[in-house]
């Protein structure tokens, strides 16, 4: 009986010390980075940025500053950027033990959740590829790496949310580098009201650019930080789920998307300012009435 508790007690602050070092750490270990020995044509970028400025801005140290659905996000020592590196948890597909025997209502759920999350990765490329090509200005990106390489000869210093520094191959780790933002609402509440309205041009001409370009955004969802400022111009900082649709060039589909686009924010104006959620509707009258004029009616 000794023995048993003995185990026990092992066995139970093991598991209270894992507990507490994975919240310590918002659950960050540099196992944690999705790596890619592979190679993707489709994602060879590098001719279209300079590797000079690349390395230069990878050659400084890099602190965390926090975790997203997706990724761990550090910033650079001259907080003029971030680094984000794909969490491979969120890839990992072990859990749903593909190969298990289950009754088959069970087993559809199960294959329902497998293959999304499969699909997951290659549908973030996928927006990541569309982002970069078409409007890496509006996404604030830098660069993206994909593909196993030998970009990089020194490795990446970064420090955990505890401030303990650990070493990262860059060459093989799937990660992405942006300009470092102020985010959009935050901006917003500081600003005076002449500010603000330039700030909702700013937004709406974002929107307006995207789907200039028949890009769909598929997670514009309830958070207000996917949106941010970067030297007066408004971006967005996620976009993990865009993809391309030719029906956009109907004003229909282009009125709904940009809808859809400043629905967040128009829901964030209805409450602060009834004003702003006015000058808000004014300016998308605005454009629909443009679009309209030059683009076919309707599907």
């Amino acid at each position: 009986m000794t023995n048993k508790y003995i185990i026990f007690f092992i066995f139970t602050f093991s598991a209270i010390l894992t507990v507490f070092s994975l919240r310590r750490t918002d659950g960050f270990t540099t196992y944690s980075i999705m790596k890619n020995k592979n190679i993707d044509t489709d994602y060879d970028f590098d001719y279209l940025v300079d590797p000079t400025l690349i390395n230069n801005i990878l050659s400084q140290p890099f602190y965390y500053l926090n975790r997203g659905r997706q990724c761990f996000v550090f910033e650079s020592l001259d907080k003029k950027y971030v680094i984000k590196f794909y969490d491979k948890e969120r890839f990992n597909l072990f859990y749903y033990f593909p190969k298990l025997p289950l009754p088959k209502l069970l087993n559809d759920y199960r294959n329902k959740h497998y293959f999304r999350r499969k699909n997951r990765l290659g549908c973030d490329l996928i927006s990541l590829k569309l982002a970069f090509e078409n409007l890496k200005d509006d996404a604030a990106l830098e660069y993206i790496h994909v593909n196993k390489s030998n970009n990089f000869i020194n490795k990446l210093l970064i420090f955990n949310k505890c401030r303990e520094k650990f070493l990262v191959d860059l060459n093989d780790s799937i990660f992405v580098v942006q300009k470092k933002c102020e985010i959009f609402f935050n901006i917003f509440e500081a600003s005076n009201d002449f500010k603000r309205k330039e700030l909702i041009k700013g937004f709406i001409e974002m929107a307006d650019r995207r789907c200039k370009k028949n890009i769909i955004d598929d997670d514009i969802g309830k958070k207000r930080r996917n949106w941010a400022i970067l030297q007066d111009q408004v971006v967005n900082i996620d976009v993990g789920r865009w993809y391309f649709d030719e029906k956009l060039i109907y004003y229909n589909v282009y009125e709904k998307e940009m809808k859809k686009a400043t629905k967040t924010l128009k829901k964030y104006l209805a409450e602060f300012s009834f004003d702003l959620e006015n000058f808000l509707e004014g300016e998308l009258n605005r454009y629909y009435l443009e679009y309209r004029q030059s683009h076919p009616k309707s599907l």
